[in-house]
């Protein structure tokens, strides 16, 4: 599902242009922009000062500058693309249904209705269309209820909410789940310490499943199936445990289903630690038999066949098996265009080891062959040395390292700039600090935050603050 199949053709537009300008590491031409979103220069003008007053009316520090042939996004280093794309996105009527029916599972459609203050008639309109964006997640809204695997649904609610809401407005979520206690029971049960990210995605999924706990008739028939070939292992045992802990503080009928929902998504969303994810892969089962899968086949794209053994590479081969076991469905910024090798790969894991019909390319399978394609760009890469400038990258290891090699690519001038991994201790000795996560400036230090993976934008962005260090 793309971002834009929740929003009306408007919205939709307006999030195409934001998206493409902050790609841009240089001023576009308005007619290469035009054509890209395929509207006329008057629509676009239109849109564009739309834009500005609403940044304006947001009090947010961004701007689109435009002169006759060029167009070009100026904003203030700490914001998101979600900052930016949040006022369009919030007063959408899909993504006022989707919030209605976490917050009030069980409604008819009348009450729906009314509540949002449309008809019954514009309702049901609005349904049709989200529920056809919705078949790739194998759910669906019906008589004001969620229908299709349970697993399913919170796992959309966790896409949906990571991809459209800002941190600020994912905190009332978070916070009103009252989750710190629950951490520390994961913590301690798996014997790791959860980074800040990893925090955000677990507070986030037990945010989603306590509102998730009003709905009646939850279908769990699927994942419990999927789970049959780990009911004996000790490990999974462990977790069962741990999800078991954290679940006897409320006050609910357990079943098996609402244990394996918060299992699957602890042992696939990038929560295991190193050795816990090959633990994970020891005990076999088709999650091990998919990761050797795509290791094997890996080895025969790179250059360096002992590369692959490499812990990362091991944890990244873990974590995209899982996911293509437990779940279906991703959402999307825009379209990807998946590697015809790499999507090979999923296709054959998909029909050999988890027995299911492989079509055609959906986008959490295409979301898994561009990761499996960075992989193997990253193996064969040659190595970097260490570097000066702080670098703290939280969140996909495989990813974060791609983004660093980037980083180091395009910015090092040795001996002048270099980079080193971020240190906590070392705040003075650092010029700038370079972040995907919201980081504080400390001591004058100034922090810089990538807007988006792609880092065009960055890369001007950086030159700039570079070229003012240097003189």
């Amino acid at each position: 599902m793309l971002v834009t199949a929740l929003l009306d053709n408007q919205s939709a537009l307006r999030y195409q242009i934001l998206n493409i300008l902050l790609e841009q590491s240089q001023p576009i031409s308005l007619k290469i922009l035009m054509d890209k979103v395929d509207i006329s220069k008057q629509t676009l003008t239109k849109y564009l000062d739309e834009i500005n007053q609403m940044y304006q009316e947001e009090e947010l520090e961004a701007c689109i500058s435009t002169n006759p042939e060029t167009i070009r996004i100026i904003l203030d280093a700490t914001l998101s693309f979600k900052d930016l794309c949040w006022p369009l996105i919030r007063n959408s009527l899909s993504v006022h249904v989707i919030e209605l029916l976490l917050n009030h599972p069980n409604l008819s459609n009348y009450q729906m209705a009314s509540t949002l203050m449309i008809s019954e008639a514009t309702l049901s309109r609005q349904l049709v269309q989200l529920n056809q964006a919705l078949k790739e997640f194998s759910i669906q809204i019906k008589n004001g209820m969620w229908y299709g695997p349970e697993e399913q649904v919170r796992y959309f609610y966790y896409e949906f909410y990571r991809h459209f809401y800002p941190d600020n407005e994912l905190f009332r979520l978070k916070h009103d789940a009252n989750l710190d206690q629950s951490l520390a029971i994961f913590e301690h049960r798996l014997s790791t310490n959860l980074t800040l990210v990893q925090r955000e995605k677990l507070s986030l999924w037990l945010g989603i499943s306590q509102k998730r706990w009003r709905q009646k008739d939850k279908d769990y028939s699927q994942l419990i199936n999927r789970f049959k070939p780990y009911q004996e292992v000790v490990f999974f045992d462990r977790i069962y445990q741990a999800v078991l802990r954290y679940l006897i503080q409320f006050s609910l009928k357990l079943d098996e289903g609402e244990i394996y929902a918060l299992m699957a998504f602890i042992l696939s969303m990038d929560l295991l630690d190193y050795s816990n994810n090959e633990r994970l892969l020891g005990f076999g089962g088709p999650i091990a038999k998919a990761s050797q899968c795509f290791l094997n086949q890996v080895k025969n794209l790179t250059q360096k066949g002992q590369a692959v053994m490499r812990e990362e590479v091991l944890y990244c081969f873990g974590q995209s098996s899982t996911k293509l076991y437990f779940f279906e469905g991703a959402i999307l910024q825009k379209p990807l265009v998946a590697d015809p090798k790499c999507l090979s790969m999923v296709k054959i894991v998909m029909e050999t080891i988890f027995k299911r019909k492989f079509k055609k390319a959906n986008n959490i399978t295409i979301t898994i062959s561009e990761t499996l394609n960075t992989l193997v760009d990253y193996l064969n890469l040659p190595p970097c040395k260490e570097h000066k400038i702080g670098v703290l990258l939280l969140g996909d290891p495989i990813k974060n390292s791609i983004q660093r090699l980037q980083l180091q690519k395009t910015l090092e001038q040795p001996p002048y700039i270099t980079f080193e991994t971020f240190d906590q201790k070392k705040w003075l000795d650092y010029d700038l600090v370079i972040t995907n996560v919201n980081l504080p400036e400390k001591n004058s230090v100034q922090v810089y935050r990538l807007k988006n993976s792609s880092m065009t934008y960055d890369f001007t962005k950086l030159k700039l603050i570079f070229r003012n260090l240097l003189y």
